[in-house]
Order: C-alpha cells, then structure tokens, then sequence
C-alpha cells in the first residue's frame, strides 16, 4: 500500500487542490499519499468530471482523445491504496462504466483508464477487490492477467487461491470458459514468476513495481507468497516448475507424483516432454523415502542407454542428499565412467564437506 504523507496544513491543501486543477503529476503524487479529506474529496470531483469528459470524447479529435484519457489515468491512478468507503463506492461506479470506457478508448488504448480502474480496485477495500475478482470470466485473456497480477500484488494469499485456483485445473463438472486456456497458462506463469521473486506489471521491468505493495516480494518470503494449496494445484496440472519452487519435505503427491512420471519416462519410446533428472531432483527435494534407491535406477538408467548428459546431472544433484546419506551415495556413484569422474568427484566432495 502507498506509503502515507505527514498531515498537511491548511495552506498547504488549498496550493495541493489548486495543482490537483492545473494537472500537476507531483500533485497528483501528493494526492494518492494523502488522507486529507478536502483533497480526497477534491480528487473524487475531478475524477467525476473528467469521467463525463471521457465519455463524450468520442466525438471529439484524436489529439482531444489523448489528452482526455491520460487526465483520466493520471487521476484515476492516484486513487492507488485508498481504501475509505468514498474511494470504495467511486472506484466500483467506474468500473461499472468500464464497457462506456472501453467503447470510448478503443482497441489498445495508449492510456488505459480501465486498467487504472482495475488496479486500483485491487488495492483498495475488500469490498473493492471482490468486484474485481468476482468478473473473472468475462475478462478478455489481458484483462485476466491484469486482474490475477493486481490480485497477487494486493490481495491475500488465500483469495488469490479462491479467486483462480480452479482456472489453472477446472473441475470436470464445471461449466465451459471463454478463453479457458490461455488463462490457465497465464495462472501458471504468473504464479511461477510471484513465488520466484518477479511479477510483471503489463509488460513493465519488475523494478517499476511499486516497492509499497503489500505484497511485494522483498518484504514477503517465497514460502509465504502462495497459498499452500496451490502445490497439489500444481501437480495435478503438472507445472514441474512451480511444483518444484513450493515443495517440502515429505510432501507425499509430490513424492508420488514425481515417481510416477520418473517411470513413465524410463518406460516411453518418445523423447519425454519434462526431462527425468527433473523428477529425481523432486525425489530429492520432497524426500522421497525411496530417494537413494529411485536414484541409483535412475543413474543406472541413464548409464544403459549412453545418456552421460543426464547422467552428468544426476551427478550434480548428489549434495541435495542429506549428508548423512554420503557413504550410500559414494557406493552408488563409484563406476561412472571416465568422463563423468570429474563431475562425481566435485558433488561429491560437496556433499561430504557441507555444514
């Protein structure tokens, strides 16, 4: 949430309503940090104004248009983070004109005012969030991405988990959605980029992201960005990679999961679409209780068939064993060939000498 201004004197509000006038961006900086209520109220009635003034733009020149809608941007965006029932009850009339908006700005607009809207919902009340939330499917594939980069950005973990959960795995007996799977991909991969410490903001750096989002990932710890239920979510939609970044010791469908395919691939004719080195580092990580053993098959698979490569890497995962477990592992790692003594040798030695 945006950070708060110190309170203002009453001189100091009149010049910042006079500047909220004349279209002044430290103003309106000023305005989205301050709770004063004459400049929320001053904000609220431009907002207002100029929100008559969008809808009629449509008749007007395409210079005209431009600049009425990047006013209109600039103002709605300093509604950011207010969450006051005035901001609340403004925010949710927008967006109840947002098909009118939508009309007026055309395909692709260069100022995005429902865009704005829909951000600033995200961060507003509960209330505020829910209509956001609540109009999932009726969103195109990129008003979809904004909602669930907004609701990241701002909004619990758990109704973030409510919200989409069943657009990355549908339920068999569920209704047909428009666009279903490009927004289940978009579910994965943004979820994959927020555990991971990066979350784009409509094609922005990840350091344009405000850095007062509630939920920004340098003050929330990977293993608290996502709800916990999203990793059995995972695995049923067999993201590998978000399965990998939240798993946890002993975390039996990922053992399970991960054996499965770890079979399946040794058992397929085709070149398999997740590599097998893949599933025994998950092996590894959940702490499969049959992890030595499923390695040394794996190795052992690997040495048959003459794929050193594979091989190589199942040589690098040897530290993520636990060091009690270096005897077992020196044994089962001993007859590698000769070009892969250098690679047993240096994970080895890491697995021997950790702290």
């Amino acid at each position: 949430m945006s950070k708060t201004a110190p309170p203002l004197d009453p001189s100091d509000i009149d010049r910042l309503c006079e500047a909220l006038e004349k279209q002044d961006d430290a103003a309106l900086t000023a305005a989205r940090r301050s709770e004063n209520p004459q400049v929320r109220q001053k904000l609220h009635a431009l907002i207002r104004d100029q929100l008559a003034e969008t809808l009629d733009a449509g008749k007007k020149s395409a210079t005209i248009q431009n600049r009425v809608f990047k006013r209109m941007t600039a103002l709605v965006g300093a509604l950011r983070g207010k969450q006051d029932r005035d901001t609340e009850q403004l925010l949710l009339d927008l967006f109840a004109q947002r098909a009118k908006i939508a009309k007026v700005e055309g395909k692709d607009p260069k100022h995005d005012i429902n865009y704005e809207v829909m951000l600033a919902l995200a961060s507003s009340t509960e209330k505020a969030s829910d209509a956001l939330l609540a109009e999932l499917d009726a969103y195109t594939p990129d008003q979809f991405f904004s909602a669930l980069n907004f609701a990241l950005r701002f909004c619990r973990r758990e109704k973030v988990y409510a919200a989409f959960h069943e657009w990355l795995v549908p339920p068999a007996d569920g209704p047909k959605r428009k666009h279903a799977k490009a927004k289940a991909e978009t579910v994965g991969e943004e979820l994959e980029l927020y555990r991971n410490g990066v979350l784009y903001a409509k094609g922005f750096r990840p350091d344009m992201i405000d850095a007062d989002d509630p939920n920004h990932a340098d003050r929330v710890p990977p293993e608290e960005r996502l709800d916990p239920r999203w990793l059995d979510v995972a695995i049923e939609a067999e993201l590998f990679d978000l399965v990998e970044g939240m798993v946890s010791p002993g975390h039996a469908g990922a053992q399970a999961w991960a054996e499965r395919r770890l079979a399946e691939n040794f058992a397929a004719k085709k070149a398999p679409k997740i590599r097998s080195s893949k599933f025994v580092k998950l092996l590894l990580l959940s702490e499969h209780p049959r992890a030595l053993e499923l390695y040394q098959e794996a190795l052992q698979h690997f040495l048959t068939t003459g794929d050193q490569w594979e091989a190589a890497i199942l040589l690098e995962l040897t530290p993520l064993f636990p060091k009690s477990a270096a005897p077992q592992v020196a044994a089962i790692v001993a007859d590698v060939p000769e070009p892969l003594i250098p690679f047993r040798d240096k994970y080895l030695d890491q697995l021997k000498n950790r702290s």
